[in-house]
């Protein structure tokens, strides 16, 4: 029994075998593939029928090697894939394609009948197969001329022929080969090409005759002649020239060995046999989407010289296109040096001296830095062998510096303007300090933190290598650049900061827009950042484009700055120098009447004078004087010796006067209501003869109020009138009533006295025992002013306007002169013109 079970258990076991065997061969459907080769006598395709076998076994399906038994004969091939097809002997089909317009309606006459194509070694692109497997031919030939360079270096007239064929993978060799060599270094003879019409005897004759014009190389693109008999022998008769093959089948190999070679460029015919039948495999299995191209790769063999060519780096170095960078910033330094010169000698022009030129000289020297930083771009390891950190560094300490400091001036200057045109009282003038302090606080921020990275983390020379080497793997090429481990901590803050300053800048000019271009350049600084964006937009891309190429981003880099620098100068100078040319022959009376009335028209553009209570005329002429008191001083400060001569009859005053100084600043002067005649008179505490004297004034001239009278002359009569003699007294000299100090004044200036005794309590500040030698139109114009304020300072129904006034007045005229007036003397004054008014009302 026990037998029985055991033989009943066996033959189960060999029952589940075959089902088992059954459904894997039921699976695979045992597909017939058939590998189509040029020749079956190559032993190239040989190598091909090897990976086709093996992975058909693999997947369990029949490799078949069919094409020409005896040359490549496109024809034969066409005839042996057609009989395959309609006898129905084959399901896939992989095609070394010899002729493609033979090969074309064949394929397409298999893809009919149901039967994938694929191609390999040569493809049929044009036909229906759904893929090519094999070598990029035309990357072929691209290696191969890459090994004929490698092995014949350096040479200027070279000469070469090539060994082709019709085939389409061969044709594609040709055309890369031929592509890849330079026609002014290499040229073919005049027999090249020749085909070998798939005979290696016939190859070996072309060669032969190819060998009788000496050329430099014989590059065959394919194997074949390699094969022939008469191989050896041409080598060893032409041992000049250069041989270079493709293919690397084992014949070939141990000829290169031999030294019957100098390279070879070898495909990989086992893969592609091999990947053939694994995409029919799947295409027959139902998988639709194969790529186009699978590509095998190259094996490169070449015999290495004892002694390699002589290595020649290209350094790209910037060499003498560095002297367009010095030229460019020499044309910088000597267009702003010449309009600073022009400045200079026509600083008495009104519209020089009320462009604010500190500020502008600040905007030439910021522009001249920024254009420097040319200099230290145009150095390189070919002009100095150390030194490259200083030289690295600087470039960035120029260019931000220079920027923020243009920048700078230019904003500040913007800033003022708009604070003298919308200041809270007449009569207050910011100071130049005062303006730039916030932007000397940002410069100094650039300063910090460049700083920083100097120490901490400095640019420094490096070389970098380019893509790309010689035969011999050695490098050919590098470019310098300056580098430092980690550049954002020291990129942003300092982008962050110049982008502060151009933001509020740009918001300082938004708000000035309405004011006259001669007072503020809003307009001038939209331009200009408008052809800086225009220039960065176009300048930064090409930057990046061009980083690894130092000549081509050196000269983009020159240019950019150059162009920014001369927009900037030429926007701030030149629209100033045709202002002065255009008012060339006017005099100084009808210049300043020229300002005026763009001062005027400035103040009605932005709406200003009437919401602040404020006369315009007033304003206007606070704001004139304001804007050109510098360029007065130094125009008094020239002057002072033919004044002196004009006062030498009239009694040196021993105390300086405190009333007016040269910008005439209304709030600055100590004129306050409500002095009752002589029965109020106020005085203030007398000064000791030891204390500081008061800063000498500079007497108020006449170009600063346009259309005065300039030949008018200070009356000197009444100088008895003064008030005490004591030394250091100061009193409230009273404009009306019995006392006609300044009301005879008045008279002369004007003609008429009337309209100065209108106002009762009137008094300013005069220093006892003095001589007032203020001119009469000083006089007119401060009492007009005067009268001016007075309406609309104090009254009945104004009652929080003349607690803001008094204040504003009471600040102004302590900070003005201290030495002089006393806090109780101003509060008793103010408090009793207050109280005064308020009866009277």
């Amino acid at each position: 029994m026990l037998l029985p079970s055991l033989v009943a258990l066996l033959l189960l076991l060999l029952a589940l075998d075959e089902v088992t065997a059954d459904r894997v061969f039921a699976g695979s459907e045992n597909y017939r593939i058939a590998l189509a080769v040029k020749s079956t006598a190559s032993p190239f395709f040989a190598v091909s029928h090897n990976g086709c076998v093996d992975a058909a076994r693999r997947l369990g399906v029949t490799c078949m090697y069919v094409g020409p038994s005896e040359g490549v004969d496109a024809v034969e091939q066409a005839r042996i894939i057609t009989e395959l097809v309609d006898n129905k002997e084959v399901d896939g089909l992989a095609i070394s394609v010899i002729d493609a317009p033979t090969i074309t309606p064949v394929i397409a006459h298999a893809v009919a009948n149901g039967i994938p194509v694929v191609t390999f070694d040569s493809d049929a692109p044009d036909s229906l197969r759904r893929s090519y497997i094999g070598t990029n031919n035309t990357f072929l030939g691209q290696q191969l001329a890459k090994v004929l360079k490698q092995l014949v270096p350096d040479v200027t007239e070279a000469t070469y022929a090539v060994v082709s064929a019709p085939n389409p993978n061969i044709q594609e060799r040709e055309a890369g080969f031929k592509g890849a060599l330079d026609p002014d270094q290499w040229t073919e003879i005049s027999i090249s090409p020749s085909d070998m019409e798939g005979n290696d005897t016939l190859a070996i004759v072309q060669i032969q005759e190819f060998g009788r014009l000496k050329p430099t190389a014989i590059v065959p693109m394919m194997g074949a002649p390699m094969r022939a008999e008469g191989w050896r022998p041409f080598v060893n008769a032409h041992p000049s020239i250069t041989m270079v093959v493709a293919d690397g089948m084992p014949n070939q190999l141990e000829l290169l060995s031999e030294n019957y070679a100098d390279g070879l460029v070898a495909q990989k015919p086992y893969e592609m046999g091999s990947m053939a039948v694994e995409v029919l495999y799947d295409l027959l299995q139902g998988k639709k989407l194969v790529p186009d191209f699978i590509g095998t790769n190259l094996l490169e063999h070449t015999n290495i010289p004892l002694v390699l060519p002589e290595l020649v780096v290209d350094q790209n170095l910037i060499g003498d296109l560095r002297f367009v960078g010095f030229i460019l910033f020499g044309l910088v330094f000597f267009i702003a040096a010449s309009f600073c010169a022009w400045m200079w000698m026509h600083r008495s022009v009104r519209v020089v001296m009320v462009s604010q030129p500190k500020f502008v000289y600040i905007i030439a020297l910021g522009v001249v830095l920024m254009a420097a930083a040319m200099v230290p771009l145009g150095f390189d390891d070919s002009t100095a062998d150390d030194g490259g950190t200083a030289i690295c560094m600087s470039t960035p300490w120029l260019g931000i510096l220079g920027f923020a400091l243009t920048f700078t001036g230019l904003f500040a200057k913007t800033a003022r303007v708009k604070m003298i045109f919308q200041a809270q009282a007449v009569g207050s003038r910011p100071s130049e300090a005062q303006v730039l302090r916030p932007f000397l606080v940002l410069l100094l921020a650039n300063v910090v933190v460049l700083t920083v990275w100097s120490i901490v983390d400095p640019l420094t020379y490096v070389r970098i290598d380019h893509e790309g080497t010689d035969g011999w793997n050695r490098i050919v090429s590098t470019y310098a650049t300056c580098q430092s481990e980690n550049v954002v901590p020291y990129m942003v803050p300092l982008a962050i900061l110049n982008l502060g300053v151009l933001i509020i800048g740009n918001w300082h000019a938004y708000q000035t827009r309405m004011i006259k271009s001669e007072f503020s350049e809003s307009k001038f600084i939209g331009l200009s950042m408008a052809s800086m964006l225009q220039a960065m937009l176009t300048g930064i891309p090409l930057l990046f484009l061009v980083r690894d190429n130092p000549q081509a981003y050196y000269l983009i880099l020159v240019f950019m700055i150059f162009v920014i620098s001369m927009v900037i100068l030429v926007l701030m100078f030149v629209p100033k120098i045709v202002y002065a040319i255009g008012t060339k022959d006017m005099d100084l009376s009808e210049q300043n009447q020229l300002i005026q009335k763009q001062i005027q028209d400035s103040i009605e553009a932005v709406q200003f004078s009437s919401s602040r209570g404020f006369s315009s005329r007033n304003l206007t002429s606070e704001l004139n004087n304001t804007i050109i008191h510098e360029q007065e001083d130094e125009e008094d400060h020239d002057e002072g010796d033919e004044q002196s001569n004009q006062s030498l009859d009239e009694p040196e005053p021993t105390v300086e006067d405190p009333i007016i100084d040269a910008d005439c600043s209304f709030a600055r002067r100590s004129q306050v209501a409500g002095y009752n005649g002589e029965t109020d008179k106020a005085r203030l505490s007398p000064m000791e003869g030891n204390r500081a004297k008061v800063s000498q004034p500079t007497l108020l001239k006449d170009t600063a109020f346009p259309g005065l009278e300039s030949e008018q002359t200070l009356a000197t009569e009444d100088q008895s009138d003064s008030a005490e003699s004591s030394p250091g007294a100061v009193t409230m000299v009273p404009t009306t009533g019995q006392n006609s100090f300044l009301k005879k004044r008045i008279g002369v200036a004007t003609g008429n006295t009337a309209g100065y005794d209108s106002t009762p309590g009137a008094f300013s500040v005069q220093p006892s025992g003095s001589i007032d030698t203020r001119s009469t139109e000083e006089h007119a114009v401060v009492d007009e002013a005067t009268n001016t304020s007075q309406r609309t300072m104090f009254g009945p129904d104004n009652h929080e306007k003349d607690l803001v006034l008094k204040e504003r007045y009471r600040a102004a005229m302590l900070a003005t002169a201290p030495d002089v007036i006393t806090p109780e003397g101003l509060d008793h004054a103010l408090d009793s013109s207050s109280s005064n008014h308020s009866s009277e009302s």
